[in-house]
């Protein structure tokens, strides 16, 4: 279906593996980081898969073709197209005619860093789980859905899969992917009657902080301090919209989450709130995660000679994101350098 748009391919052999992870990627300066690659990783040896790289950058060096292929993973280079939903369906395409042969298949990309925790450990507890589909995080942003950074389907949904694949109409802006893919891939599970579920829900994790809010406003977590629905809106309907890989990213590494969005670690509305706190959050015993996802971090952040900089309209538009950093702009661009 997608074959026209496939400028490299090299698929592996894949004997013997009863998991397939798709793996969507791409990076501006068309390398492969080293991020990437002790994730691949560890996608093959904890997750006991057998990797496809799907690739939107605009050049796959000969270097990285080889590399990967020494590493056992089937590589796919591709137009960039129909974002990071694309990717995962013309790696699911390019093994349509073996997909009885996996009993589970994963779909993760590269917007995160990691693995800081154990993908092994996680994984065998939500198999006795009894979820056909399940994520890392969820969420009730739009509707209830699981994040689509990582994402694992059991053998029993490969059937409803495909035919997702082939009634979804791939468009080229974010909003439509969001809403038709991310949120209207869960949607669509559960309209199958389909059990969903995450390894660590939002609803366990944002709990502790509603008491909060509730008792001592003052002392409240600023995820709900930076919330954007009006004051008459719940609580509880208000902590049920944050999007927890960014609002609840600490207490979710503390309680065994493995992940960092790359966005928090980039952007600069998001430094603000950690101001190098995941160094310190993050266990030593990852250090080598630690070290390239900080390498990757100093290399896309943008610089701080005003491009990181909200620009006028954005603060019109979205005033309750950056209040809080636009008071004071020197104590924060501050903050910014202290990883």
């Amino acid at each position: 279906m997608h074959s026209n748009e496939i400028l490299y391919s090299n698929i592996e052999d894949h004997t013997g593996v009863q998991s397939l992870c798709i793996f969507a990627s791409f990076d501006k300066e068309s390398q492969v980081q080293k991020y990437v690659y002790h994730l691949l990783n560890k996608l093959v040896d904890e997750l006991d898969s057998h990797v496809v790289f799907v690739t939107t950058s605009d050049r796959l060096e000969e270097k990285d073709k080889t590399a990967l292929s020494k590493l056992g993973i089937s590589v796919i280079h591709r137009k960039n197209t129909g974002y990071d939903f694309k990717s995962y369906c013309v790696g699911l395409e390019a093994f349509k005619t073996v997909i009885n042969s996996f009993r589970k298949i994963f779909h993760t990309n590269d917007s995160v860093y990691g693995p800081f925790g154990s993908m092994r450990e996680i994984r065998e507890k939500m198999d006795s789980s009894g979820f056909d589909v399940w994520g890392m995080t969820d969420s009730w942003q739009i509707n209830y859905h699981l994040q689509s950074y990582f994402v694992a389907f059991d053998a029993v949904v490969f059937d409803a899969l495909i035919e997702f694949w082939e009634q979804y109409s791939f468009k080229e802006d974010y909003t439509s992917v969001v809403n038709n893919g991310e949120v209207g891939m869960s949607q669509f599970m559960i309209k199958k009657g389909y059990c969903l579920g995450a390894a660590f829900p939002v609803e366990q994790h944002i709990a502790p902080y509603l008491t909060k809010v509730e008792n001592a406003c003052n002392n409240a977590h600023s995820c709900m301090k930076s919330m954007s629905k009006p004051r008459w809106y719940s609580i509880s309907r208000r902590a049920m919209t944050v999007n927890p890989s960014f609002a609840l990213w600490k207490p979710l590494i503390k309680s065994g989450y493995p992940f960092l969005k790359k966005k928090l670690l980039l952007e600069w509305c998001h430094l603000g709130s950690h101001s190098g706190d995941w160094l310190n959050i993050v266990s030593d015993n990852f250090y080598y995660a630690k070290t390239v996802a900080q390498a990757s971090a100093h290399r896309d952040r943008p610089s701080l000679g005003g491009v990181s900089r909200p620009k006028k309209s954005r603060l019109i538009q979205h005033p309750h994101r950056y209040r809080k950093y636009s008071k004071n702009w020197a104590e924060f661009m501050r903050s910014l350098v202290t990883d």
